[in-house]
């Protein structure tokens, strides 16, 4: 009877279960999906989207809802695959379609996105999200004309869109056209008045140049229009940090802790000011407050312990990675913090060896991939650290510091298109540095693209006319369109600047043997030698001149002088 009675029950329930309708179970939880949503529950969000995918797999819009909750939890990739199949499955919504679009852009799939941005600007010619998805692309395949003119056409389409103002001045920033680039973020700011990111933008462009008081004016103006948003306040602490204007910086940091009184990060940045301005009893207590925080143990710990390690305390330092590596074992924090401690003190495999665990810990995590790559490169081990650089940019396609090493080694294996690639990603990533924009214009150099390095060149020039390695590369470029007299000033301004600029010196010198000024040349080396006389670059530099001008004698007395100073050079040899 009872038996029977538990089959009658098991029959019921997959009547009752056969029963739903499917269009309507699917419907039911996509809105659950969709009220986790609102409630802030990512996580439960994706589970009710995946229940209805499982229901019906070709459901456009719970891929898209499954999309968008991913990229709220910062699972790109995950997102990425959700809005390509949403947009598949929806080709008719411009919202899917861009999403699809700008999840491409960031993977650097710039000709897949470049396909769905003419798909949306072909269906509507007037589309400004397609033709900035479009310009984005272009610009991303260094096709910069052509994003140029798209941005015009968006603009022309819907002349009050302010961030297609900003996207032509992302774009003329990278032709190396700030003026225009400046022109475009005032068009955005005329549109909308009281945009932060136009201000923003616009302030970080010009601090580059070195127009410091404009760029102070703009930031205090967005400050103004919203006095505790994070995004002014945060970037006015920086200026103030990166321009030696310490105690200025306080205030901002301390508008953006009170403001989020429950997150972790403005507490951390107010940490780090005191600790950089040697309140340690401040910033120490700070940081144990944030430490007791769930969420704020690893970051809080990281900073003691890179405080202590700066500070001459390091047993307390490695204890205290130590401590949160037991702690988080899943967190790569820990093991990054030691894996730098380690290196510090050129324990390079133990190094590794951490730094490894910090890529276990999480795959996904950049900059445990940046930290091997920098260890490989300090054990000599260029094709490793080329792997390494490379996977931290394919997990954050914008991450700057790793495109720009992956860009010297591309460089130096003479793979020059990759490395304008990865260069020119660097410069956008890292418009403030100088490094980045000459690898650039070294790799342009190295593919014979010399009218685009000469671009490239003249920001460089207004950034940093100091150094020295600037001034050769100017001098380069001059050569190599035929004007050795520009080319011979530049050359003599870098070793002016830096006396030991041994390409400087090395081009002089053929410059003096073209014109039959062999005396000249050996003067100017043998200046060098007798400024530097434990420098094996300029006394190999003599050895070659001398066996130029046939003086076998003085060439054998360099070589000599290069082995006492470095008894294992092969060359010299």
């Amino acid at each position: 009877m009872k038996r029977s009675l538990f089959v009658l029950v098991l029959i019921t329930v997959a009547v009752a279960a056969c029963g739903k309708d499917p269009d309507v179970e699917k419907q039911r939880l996509l809105a659950s999906g969709n009220d986790y949503v609102t409630q802030g529950k990512l996580s439960e969000a994706t589970i009710e989207f995946r229940k209805a995918l499982q229901i019906d797999s070709r459901f456009g819009e719970a891929h898209y809802r499954l999309g968008l909750a991913y990229d709220g939890l910062r699972d790109r990739p995950s997102a990425m695959r959700e809005f390509l199949l949403a947009s598949d499955l929806m080709p008719d919504r411009d919202d899917v379609q861009l999403k699809a679009g700008q999840s491409l852009l960031f993977a650097r799939r710039f000709e897949e996105a470049r396909k769905i941005g003419n798909r949306m600007v072909d269906r509507n010619p007037r589309s400004v999200d397609g033709q900035l998805l479009l310009a984005n692309a272009l610009a991303g395949m260094n096709q910069l004309d052509a994003a140029a003119a798209q941005v015009e056409e968006a603009i022309q389409a819907e002349p009050a869109r302010d961030n297609a103002y900003t996207n032509m001045a992302a774009i003329q920033l990278a032709m190396g056209n700030p003026a225009k680039a400046e022109t475009a973020f005032r068009n955005a700011l005329q549109i909308a008045p009281r945009s932060i990111e136009a201000r923003v933008g616009l302030a970080n462009m010009l601090w580059a140049q070195g127009r410091l008081a404009d760029a102070e004016q703009l930031l205090k103006e967005a400050i103004g229009i919203e006095p505790t948003g994070s995004l002014a306040n945060r970037t006015l602490a920086t200026f103030y940090l990166s321009t030696g204007r310490i105690a200025d910086a306080e205030a901002p940091l301390k508008v953006v802790a009170e403001a989020h009184k429950d997150a972790v990060a403005p507490r951390l940045a107010l940490a780090d000011y005191y600790l950089v301005s040697k309140r340690e009893n401040e910033g120490i207590r700070l940081l144990e407050s944030v430490a007791a925080r769930p969420d704020g143990l690893a970051p809080a710990y990281a900073r003691l312990a890179d405080y202590e390690y700066r500070t001459k305390r390091q047993p307390s330092a490695h204890a205290r990675v130590d401590k949160l590596m037991t702690a988080e074992p899943k967190n790569p924090l820990g093991f990054l913090m030691k894996a730098a401690f380690l290196t510090t003190e050129g324990k390079l495999d133990e190094a590794l060896a951490k730094a490894k665990a910090a890529a276990s810990a999480d795959p996904r995590q950049p900059r445990a991939q940046y930290a091997v790559g920098m260890i490989e490169l300090s054990r000599r081990n260029p094709e490793a650290a080329a792997a390494a650089f490379a996977e931290a940019v394919k997990l954050r396609p914008r991450f700057g510091v790793a495109s720009l090493e992956l860009a010297k080694l591309r460089l130096q294996e003479g793979r020059g298109q990759e490395a304008v690639e990865r260069a020119a990603d660097a410069v956008r990533d890292l418009p403030a540095s100088p490094e980045a924009r000459y690898v650039l214009v070294r790799a342009l150099m190295h593919g014979g693209e010399r009218e685009r390095a000469q671009r490239e060149l003249q920001p460089l020039l207004a950034q940093a006319p100091g150094l020295a390695r600037v001034q050769t590369l100017a001098g380069l470029l001059a050569m190599q369109a035929g004007n050795r007299d520009a080319g011979r000033k530049a050359f003599e301004q870098a070793l002016r600047l830096e006396p030991g600029e041994a390409e400087a010196l090395s081009a002089l010198v053929g410059l003096d043997l073209e014109a039959g000024r062999a005396a000249d040349a050996r003067r100017r080396v043998e200046a060098r030698v007798a400024s530097a006389p434990k420098d094996a670059a300029s006394a190999a530099m003599a050895a070659r001149l001398y066996e130029t001008l046939g003086l076998a004698k003085e060439a054998e007395a360099a070589w000599q002088r290069i082995l006492q100073l470095n008894p294992n050079s092969v060359s010299a040899y």
